[in-house]
């Protein structure tokens, strides 16, 4: 018994000692994650933006028409893509864009962009009632 509780004294003192020395380090510097955090915001805003610049086309009301959806609720929807998948769907519809053989065509492009936004929103949805 008195060499359990030497040994529990012992180990509460290792710990204890070990303790102070750990507690100032850090794997990141408080001003690093807070720049990440800076960066990361203003990266899903411009992004944000982007994808409500889409959705504010007479293209994006057309292509929710057709679909029979409320280009509010698509609008809605996309506030809640997460920043992955607002990205990835951003970074598509500039491949699109950029890549004649995908199609590109001038005056149509804005609203094939717009019907795969759309697309892909309403997908999400149904995803998120289920």
């Amino acid at each position: 018994m008195r060499t359990t509780a030497g040994v529990l004294a012992l180990l509460t003192a290792l710990a204890s000692a070990a303790a102070p020395a750990r507690a100032g380090g850090h794997i990141v510097a408080p001003a690093a994650v807070d720049q990440a955090l800076e960066q990361a915001a203003a990266d899903r805003a411009r992004d944000a933006a982007r994808v409500d610049a889409l959705l504010a086309t007479d293209a994006a009301a057309a292509a929710a028409a057709e679909l029979g959806v409320k280009v509010e609720t698509v609008r809605a929807a996309a506030s809640r893509l997460s920043d992955a998948e607002r990205a990835d769907l951003l970074a598509r519809a500039e491949r699109l864009a950029d890549d004649p053989a995908a199609g590109y065509l001038d005056p149509d492009i804005k609203q094939l962009l717009v019907i795969l936004l759309i697309v892909v929103i309403v997908l999400v949805l149904l995803d998120a009632v289920d």
